[in-house]
């Protein structure tokens, strides 16, 4: 007997800036839970404005706190069931039935999925040997093309912000004294890092949209150009930088 799911608070407590700052971030999470707790500080970052660079902290105590209760919440159904079984309230008929056939439900989409991984397989492997086998490498190529020019682009933006980041502290620090403080000096740093942060995320978003993207267009020209469709080869989008 599965009991009812209940829906728990986490509070996760974060230091901001020089002087202790706490921002308290509220969230229902029903136990148990499907939500990827990396998407859920996600959310809750750009939602609340909280800052990029606490998203990772954030995400750690979201995962903490989901496992916690997750596991606190099995353990009470275990011991609900050993007490209603040993009350005479729980069918074991019931319980053993009910498991064979999520057992099965799961083994099916396994399979299921597998099987489809194998047969893309063999159709590329397929098509490696046919006449289409130029159309599937050029694909392969212009991919592969794109992903490392974007990828290029990403480390030379990483790379410009920092540059320009460290010249900015290194005047900064130089007035510290004449007309600036050590307060200015942490204030700069925790900007910098937001915005490095900021921009690590946008590329990374960007990348995995492009491999998303590609997977999807690699699979169905596969698919297609193996059942003898007239496929003409995908073009990828061009992706600009992310910060100006």
């Amino acid at each position: 007997m599965m009991g009812a799911t209940r829906s728990e608070e986490s509070m996760c407590e974060i230091t901001l800036g020089v002087e202790p700052r706490v921002i308290t971030v509220r969230v229902p999470i029903t136990i148990p839970s499907s939500a990827c707790h990396d998407e859920l500080a996600h959310r809750l970052v750009y939602h609340h404005n909280i800052p990029i660079y606490l998203h990772n902290e954030l995400s750690e105590k979201l995962q903490a706190f989901i496992q916690d209760k997750t596991e606190e919440y099995y353990r009470q159904q275990d011991h609900r069931a050993v007490q209603n079984l040993r009350d005479g309230t729980l069918n074991i008929d019931d319980v053993a039935t009910a498991w064979a056939n999520k057992y099965s439900q799961v083994s099916k989409r396994q399979e299921d999925k597998g099987c489809e991984n194998e047969m893309l397989a063999s159709m590329y492997h397929s098509l490696v040997h046919s006449p289409a086998a130029v159309n599937l490498l050029s694909l392969e190529h212009s991919f592969a093309g794109a992903m490392s020019s974007l990828v290029a682009q990403r480390e030379y933006a990483l790379k410009e912000i920092s540059e320009r980041q460290t010249k900015e502290m290194s005047n900064t620090v130089s007035k510290v004294g004449v007309n600036l403080t050590d307060d200015d000096v942490n204030n700069l740093a925790a900007c910098h890092l937001e915005d490095s942060q900021l921009m690590e995320v946008q590329w990374d978003s960007t990348i995995s949209v492009l491999r998303e993207n590609q997977k999807w267009e690699f699979k169905n020209f596969v698919l297609e150009s193996f059942a003898g469709r007239e496929v003409t080869t995908p073009v990828t989008p061009k992706f600009c930088s992310c910060v100006q």
